[in-house]
């Protein structure tokens, strides 16, 4: 699964893969990236490298103030 993440301006970025109960599955980006279009890619794995079973999962970015979530449904 891509994510297109496009920043105007250099920034921290965090980007993470949670279940819906919250418990975090995946960080995807943490740290400072500069401006630019970046493709995020989730291979449907956790952080422990395991596969992750299908169901609704939250993806939320954030960009210094800037916050964005997303609901996405993950079938095998």
């Amino acid at each position: 699964m891509d994510i297109k993440l496009t920043l105007g301006k250099t920034a921290n970025v965090n980007a993470v893969i949670y279940r819906l109960n919250g418990q975090k599955v995946k960080t995807l980006v943490s740290g400072e990236r500069m401006s630019g279009v970046y493709n995020l890619r989730w291979n449907r794995r956790d952080n422990n490298n395991n596969r992750v079973a299908s169901g609704i999962y939250l993806i939320r970015v954030s960009s210094d103030n800037n916050v964005k979530t997303a609901k996405v449904a993950l079938i095998k």
